[in-house]
């Protein structure tokens, strides 16, 4: 009797033992997923910073006065230039970054928002508090009126 016990236990503390491993496995993975999200998140916003800042930073220019919009000045003005940036920028970034502006309403085909695109404008339309929306590793901004 004894025997049989000791090959019992002697067989569960190693399947007890891999059943560990696989739940320490499992939550590791999950757990780097995690810090991936939001890490890809804050990389998202950092870059999401700089290109509002350098939009507006340009637009101030022209509506301070310090440019006259003509036909030299206009590639600098935000609107004409930020689409010609988004596309080369989305071609040539070494992450495969892609960034767009776009609409649910666009006037140019080129600016039709996508599925994903149109659930990020349909959260905004509910939460207009909101400045941000980040899922399936995508981050939408709220455009400052």
């Amino acid at each position: 009797m004894k025997s049989f016990l000791n090959d019992k236990i002697l067989k569960t503390i190693p399947v007890v033992f891999l059943i560990a491993i696989l739940l320490k496995i499992t939550y590791s993975y999950f757990e780097a997923k995690e810090r991936e999200y939001e890490f890809a998140k804050k990389e998202a916003e950092v870059l999401n910073s700089y290109v509002i800042e350098s939009r507006y930073y340009y637009q101030k220019l022209f509506l301070n006065g310090n440019l006259e919009i003509n036909e030299k000045t206009l590639p600098a003005l935000p609107a004409f230039s930020s689409p010609i940036i988004s596309e080369n920028f989305s071609k040539n970034n070494p992450l495969n970054i892609s960034v767009k502006t776009v609409s649910d309403r666009a006037r140019n085909a080129k600016n039709q928002a996508d599925k994903d695109e149109l659930k990020a404008i349909e959260f905004f339309k509910k939460n207009r508090d909101e400045t941000a929306y980040f899922s399936n590793g995508r981050w939408q901004r709220r455009q400052k009126s």
